[in-house]
């Protein structure tokens, strides 16, 4: 299980440049509508069969958010053992807006193209008697999954630290400087900065020696606070800070 985790994420990584350009390349995939519901509720596998269908059915067209995502999650749920994993991926997959559900629906597209999978053999009893191979392309979707969705849940998070690693690299460029004034005045905002005595009124130079070994010292004793600081400077909307206990 270790081993193809890694596989996966490492076809992420490799491929996902790729994935993205080739999402929204116009084809058209042939499908048929799945079967009408039957009076009695179908085997466990014609239900499969059905969600695949309606999962892949409309090709560049506007998915079935709704049905997709319901998809996803019951793949995940039978095909991952850590309930804390399972826990994560679902609350990060209920945070995802159309859009990005749609991302999500031609990133798994990519992926299988990727593998050079067909995925009508998903839907079509291609593999009823590959029960082995079946469970191995099951699984490989849902470990992809979960990397991805867990992965993209925190974007932001990583921009904001992109960010931060920039002005880290070169604090004294140009570029550079206003960053990191707004930075530290978010930090003193929320109480893990401050000027020393009379050097909020020294040279400029002075000033910024202090900012540049400040701001990492801050980042090292206070990670969370210093988290929403960079949260503050890059959106522009300050957040609460707690009343001081």
């Amino acid at each position: 299980m270790i081993g193809l985790f890694v596989i996966v994420i490492t076809i992420v990584l490799v491929f996902g440049r790729r994935w993205d350009d080739r999402a929204h390349a116009a084809r058209a995939v042939p499908s048929a509508d799945p079967a009408p519901p039957a009076a009695t509720a179908p085997p466990r596998a014609s239900r499969w069969r059905t969600a695949v269908a309606r999962l892949w059915r409309s090709g560049n067209d506007a998915i079935d958010s709704e049905a997709f995502t319901g998809w996803l999650t019951t793949l995940v749920a039978t095909s991952v053992a850590d309930q804390a994993q399972l826990a994560t991926f679902r609350a990060a997959l209920a945070t995802h807006n159309r859009d990005e559900v749609r991302s999500l629906h031609d990133r798994l597209r990519g992926f299988c193209d990727a593998l050079g999978v067909d995925e009508r053999w998903l839907r079509d009893g291609s593999l009823n008697d590959r029960p082995i191979l079946h469970h191995t392309l099951r699984e490989s979707i849902a470990l992809f999954a979960v990397a991805l969705v867990i992965g993209t849940s925190r974007a932001d998070e990583v921009a904001r630290f992109r960010a931060y690693r920039q002005w880290l690299a070169a604090p004294n460029r140009l570029d550079q400087r206003g960053f990191g004034r707004r930075l530290f005045a978010a930090l003193e905002r929320h109480g893990i900065a401050a000027w020393p005595a009379g050097l909020r009124a020294a040279a400029e130079p002075q000033r910024r020696a202090y900012l540049n070994q400040a701001i990492p010292e801050s980042a090292a004793a206070h990670p969370a606070p210093f988290d929403a600081a960079l949260r503050d400077v890059l959106t522009g909307t300050p957040t609460a800070v707690p009343d001081p206990q």
